[in-house]
């Protein structure tokens, strides 16, 4: 089984019940929780909004990456998110305040990179909290949280044009 990490946020309503009732239908979904971070308040990231509440959440799973995160958006719909991804005129992803966002952060060794879901996470290192709460937990280590950077920076540089130091598609 893989060590599944789980980013929860919400700055809307009750956000304690929110993040007590995530953890519930997470915990139904996949079992006992084998780690979890303290819940922290942060400033919203990327919008102005009211502050969120955070934790990270670790099960140990063997669903399939895809199943995961139909999980994680079935739980955000239950509980009434409702709003679709959003983009600028630049490709941005647009945020706003939400009763709950569940990110897929880390999941073993797995690399996903789709438009649908990158595992590791794209902002696992640019959002300080993230890496506060990766790091407050008992099996998170340092090296973890390096290879996610290492992993990341290697799918950057397979997007990268050959000329600027990105690789080639290989022809058949």
């Amino acid at each position: 089984m893989a060590k599944l990490f789980l980013a929860l946020g919400t700055n809307l309503g009750d956000r304690e019940s929110n993040i007590e009732q995530a953890l519930s239908l997470l915990d139904a979904s996949f079992g006992p929780r084998f780690a979890q971070s303290p819940t922290i308040n942060t400033e919203a990231c990327g919008f102005d909004g009211p502050d969120f509440l955070n934790c990270v959440v670790v099960y140990e799973s063997r669903k399939r990456p895809y199943t995961i995160l139909k999980i994680c958006k079935q739980i955000e719909a239950l509980m009434g998110r409702t709003d679709v991804p959003e983009y600028d005129s630049g490709g941005n992803r647009v945020f706003h305040d939400r009763i709950i966002d569940i990110d897929i952060l880390l999941y073993g060794r797995t690399v996903v990179d789709t438009q649908t879901l990158t595992i590791p996470h794209p902002q696992i290192l640019t959002r300080p909290y993230v890496k506060e709460l990766l790091s407050s937990l008992p099996c998170s280590t340092p090296e973890q949280i390096r290879d996610a950077r290492d992993r990341q920076g290697r799918q950057e540089l397979h997007r990268l044009p050959a000329a600027q130091g990105g690789r080639q598609p290989r022809k058949s």
